[in-house]
């Protein structure tokens, strides 16, 4: 009878939500002792300051039109699909100083050059049982350049923009602040194939110019 009663209290204890949730925790990562709120399908939204540097440029130093480092802010937003993967988009906006100071360091030269781009971008999650999640991204987009030249007379006047794509690789690290907000960093490759500048630059001709960077972005995201 008293091993009856014994059995009967294990089953009851065993069948309430605690018991149930601490029975399938060994099954799915546990964050602040919820099974995964982070894990569900969901979107999410956020911001990001990015510093990026110009690794190496195929114009060459003597035609290369964008300085080493140039920092910017971007936008994104995606959805989890589930705890492994995510798709997201990318709005980014960096200036950089220009490179190129006219022939013989004569008639013109660029101000400041801004490159803008638009990706898709897949991300593969590596769960974790603790607030940090690490992560790898790619993906690929559109890009525009543009600048601001300074002629001889010292007078600021739009110059050619100029059209080309971006792939982008790399890894990043989550920190869950709260069920809704998380803040991280991450690390990108970003390939960058600058088009053709529609009038040319002045005393330089036509060219193209692919861009090996890498850009060190600081972000924090709302997940709703």
């Amino acid at each position: 009878m008293k091993t009856t009663t014994i059995t009967l209290v294990t089953l009851l204890t065993l069948s309430t939500p605690a018991a149930a949730q601490l029975s399938t925790a060994g099954n799915a990562p546990v964050l602040f002792g919820d099974a995964g709120p982070r894990y569900r399908m969901h979107a999410y939204a956020g911001g990001q300051l990015m510093g990026i540097g110009a690794l190496d440029q195929s114009a060459g130093d003597d035609e290369a039109y964008l300085s080493r480092f140039g920092g910017g802010i971007g936008l994104f937003g995606g959805v989890r699909l589930s705890p492994h993967w995510s798709v997201e988009g990318n709005w980014t906006f960096a200036l950089h100083d220009e490179a190129l100071r006219g022939p013989q360091g004569g008639d013109g030269h660029f101000e400041s050059i801004y490159l803008m781009t638009v990706t898709a971008d897949v991300k593969v999650h590596l769960p974790t049982n603790s607030p940090m999640e690490p992560y790898l991204q790619a993906g690929g987009g559109l890009l525009m350049s543009g600048a601001i030249h300074l002629d001889t007379r010292e007078q600021q006047r739009p110059d050619s923009f100029s059209m080309g794509a971006v792939v982008n690789a790399g890894v990043g690290l989550d920190l869950w602040v709260t069920r809704h907000i998380s803040m991280g960093a991450r690390v990108l490759y970003r390939g960058m194939a600058l088009g053709q500048p529609e009038d040319g630059i002045e005393g330089r001709g036509p060219f193209r110019n692919f861009v090996h960077g890498i850009s060190v972005d600081a972000f924090a995201a709302i997940h709703f």
